[in-house]
């Protein structure tokens, strides 16, 4: 930026300073937003795995000994 007036130099470096601070913050900002997505989603993949165990523990299993009935004459 040494091509221009000392003064818009300093400016520039001013303003990328400026810019670079903001992108900072919205690179955390986001960063902490997919952070807590990702836990999100972490919970609801527990909850659903719980919540089908229960299931699978409340389903009586097929009693594979029981005799079949015969037809009657």
């Amino acid at each position: 930026m040494e091509l221009f007036v000392w003064g818009f130099a300093l400016e520039q470096d001013s303003l990328d300073e400026a810019r670079q601070k903001i992108f900072d913050i919205r690179e955390e900002y986001r960063n902490k937003l997919l952070e807590a997505e990702h836990l999100k989603l972490e919970a609801l993949s527990a909850q659903e795995a719980a919540m089908k165990l229960e299931t699978e523990k409340m389903t009586p299993a097929p009693d594979t000994q029981k005799k079949k009935k015969g037809k009657k004459k």
